[in-house]
């Protein structure tokens, strides 16, 4: 039987995901597709999973809600029952009542909807069967790295900072290396090896640039309230809308992402989703998204970044 993997290319949630299934069926990173929420990266990884999925193959999508673009993944989900193949879904982000009906009850197997428990490698692993001390361990990880708690050593702080920061360096490179790195992440933790050198090396790489980049974005944040925007080359998520709570004082950090067109939303206080579907995006309640046309807002000019802060802006009162 082949197997076909879909899975959130954002996180190490939706790595690990990924390669526990890859790890339980022995499946190749070849047949691993990454996407993140926007539309154009579903549709592109909709194209791929057409050319490799066969007939009677088995899909197993994780780490991401239907949400964002509900037409593709019917589209996805029906190719593969016409080929007469199973399709089994593990996801903890929000899914409406419509999309459960419309999209969950077709599949196999559908552990779907906001779930405040379980990430997506947890729900994984237990459906999996999966308990060996490996896994365990990894979980572990991965729960406090997806909710947003705080790590119990110094070795969890580095190997869950190390990610984030691995990650955004690859994304610096462009989609093609960063989908070639998240193919040998995800093999190298098949192989039990959670945070390999070349994560580390990147990582320190990104380290320096990051601390640079954090510090000019504070200087173009744009105040809104409920949430003010700020705007920078790719940076830690995480401590660029960090800092911008923690600078504005408002309850939802926006960080725009100048260079992908990508915007992030980060909130302790406030259903951050409910934002981001608004602009076509989707995540989870406090750590959502969206993808925005460049052409659209021009991120070389003042005009344009205050454009789209100001939509932001009044979406956001609108809705909290």
């Amino acid at each position: 039987m082949e197997y076909v993997i879909i899975s959130h290319a954002a996180d190490f949630d939706g790595i690990v995901s990924a390669a526990l299934i890859m790890r339980r069926y022995g499946i190749s990173s070849d047949n691993v597709i990454f996407v993140d929420y926007g539309r154009d990266s579903v549709e592109l990884g909709e194209k791929r999973f057409k050319k490799l999925f066969r007939t009677g193959a088995t899909l197993f999508i994780t780490d991401l809600s239907a949400e964002s673009t509900p037409d593709v993944f019917m589209r996805i989900l029906s190719h593969a029952k016409a080929m007469r193949g199973k399709v089994f879904w593990f996801d903890h982000h929000p899914w409406s009542a419509k999309n459960i009906r419309a999209i969950a009850s077709r599949c196999n197997v559908a552990v779907v909807g906001e779930n405040k428990r379980f990430c997506a490698s947890e729900i994984t692993a237990k459906e999996l069967g999966l308990k060996d001390p490996f896994t365990n361990s990894l979980l572990k990880l991965v729960h406090i790295s997806d909710f947003a708690l705080t790590p119990k050593s110094s070795n969890m702080k580095s190997v869950i900072g190390g990610y984030v920061l691995g990650l955004s360096y690859y994304r610096m490179k462009g989609d093609a290396v960063y989908k070639k790195m998240l193919a040998r992440i995800t093999e190298s933790i098949c192989n039990e090896d959670i945070f390999p050198p070349f994560l580390k090396q990147a990582a320190s790489r990104f380290t320096s640039l990051n601390k640079k980049r954090l510090k000019k974005m504070i200087q173009t944040v744009i105040k809104g309230g409920i949430v003010s925007v700020a705007f920078t080359p790719i940076v830690s998520t995480n401590d660029a809308c960090n800092l911008i709570i923690k600078e504005t004082g408002s309850d939802i950090g926006c960080y725009i992402n100048t260079d992908s067109g990508k915007a992030h939303f980060r909130s302790i206080k406030n259903d951050c989703s409910l934002l981001a579907g608004k602009f076509g995006g989707g995540g989870h309640p406090h750590a959502s998204g969206f993808d925005f046309s460049t052409k659209k807002y021009n991120m070389r000019t003042k005009k344009g970044r205050s454009k789209l802060a100001k939509e932001i802006i009044s979406v956001a009162a609108a809705i909290y």
